[in-house]
């Protein structure tokens, strides 16, 4: 099932042949993109604001809209917190993890473009369409990902003589978590056949090495800040994690979209 707005992968990688087509039609939603929606509403019948509107909105009233908009942000990922430790526990945890993830993905992707639904509503009704899809896609990454955990303590734990094995499994892990980064963004932002989902991460994730280690340095700020404080993750941890990585997955999506539309800085690099 695609996600609502969701975008079909492969116009962003327009060598590929094949596509699966969308599961249902939101042009006027994709239109918006992950940046999407917002103005006043003077902008969006078309009427200019004047300019001693937009003098008093700058300076008066920049601070505050400002802190409005942490607050906002800020109370969103408590509340994603909260459902995904709900709906992880209510899927049994194994089953769970998957769907809710994917499920506060979506909220951030609605929040960014403008549409805040009920939050709630909205994770409980996408927890409960990806259910199977979620966890298709991303229980798999997660399988690998704990295999090569454990592979890593059991090699730390022999000693010197298998520091190679050691340090090759350490960089198994971190790509895998690199990759594991952009999933839920790229599972809500594109329409991508279950089978090459994580093969488009890994390719994405190479592909951009520095917005691969923002994605790294949110989960790394994140678990170092719940070991200095343990209530963390029960609290917003795994909400902000969220947040921050989809926000981050979307924007650099924008990013590469308007670069593989727009051929003319090519152009003017060819002699």
């Amino acid at each position: 099932m695609m996600l609502s707005g969701s975008r079909n992968f492969w116009k962003t990688f327009p060598e590929a042949t094949t596509a699966r087509p969308p599961a249902r039609q939101a042009a006027t939603v994709r239109a918006r993109g992950p940046q999407g929606g917002g103005g006043c509403p003077m902008e969006k019948i078309g009427l200019a604001r004047p300019a001693a509107v937009d003098d008093v909105s700058r300076s008066g009233e920049h601070w505050t809209i400002r802190l409005y908009e942490a607050c906002s942000v800020v109370s969103l990922m408590a509340r994603l917190n909260a459902l995904w430790l709900l709906f992880t526990l209510l899927g049994g945890v194994v089953l769970g993890a998957a769907p809710a993830t994917v499920a506060a993905a979506h909220c951030v992707r609605e929040h960014l473009a403008g549409r805040p639904r009920r939050p709630v509503a909205t994770f409980a009704r996408t927890w409960r369409a990806e259910l199977v899809g979620a966890n298709v896609a991303l229980l798999p990454p997660a399988v690998l990902g704990a295999a090569l955990g454990w592979n890593y303590v059991l090699f730390s734990a022999a000693g010197p003589e298998a520091a190679v094995p050691r340090l090759s499994t350490l960089a198994a892990l971190v790509v895998l978590v690199a990759v594991g980064c952009w999933l839920p963004g790229l599972y809500v932002h594109y329409d991508v056949p279950r089978r090459q989902f994580l093969t488009k991460g890994l390719r994405f994730a190479l592909a951009n090495p520095v917005p691969s280690v923002l994605q790294l340095l949110v989960p790394a700020a994140l678990a170092y800040a719940s070991s200095r404080l343990t209530i963390l993750p029960l609290l917003v941890a795994v909400g902000a994690w969220c947040f921050l990585s989809t926000w981050l997955a979307l924007r650099f999506f924008a990013e590469n979209e308007s670069r593989l539309a727009d051929p003319r800085p090519a152009a003017k690099t060819t002699p």
